[in-house]
């Protein structure tokens, strides 16, 4: 089985890095609309970590990440 995700990358308030995974994502999205998308989350600044530390204060990437699962054997009851 293969799975795609997009991970979109971001840069916290304190410099570390966060990544955002989605899963079963649209395969037709430009750097522009997803530019606009992240800049979006940026914006909305609604991701803090328990520190009150904003997570996503920075776009830095978005990657397509395919997975290929092959099932070698599986036990049923």
């Amino acid at each position: 089985m293969k799975v795609r995700a997009l991970n979109l990358g971001f840069k916290a308030a304190d410099g570390k890095h966060h990544t955002l995974k989605l899963n079963n994502v649209s395969t037709n999205l430009d750097e522009g609309k997803l530019r606009e998308a992240m800049n979006k989350l940026v914006e909305l600044d609604m991701f803090q970590d328990k520190f009150g530390t904003k997570l996503y204060a920075e776009t830095v990437s978005a990657k397509y990440v395919d997975t290929e699962t092959q099932t070698v054997f599986t036990v049923e009851d």
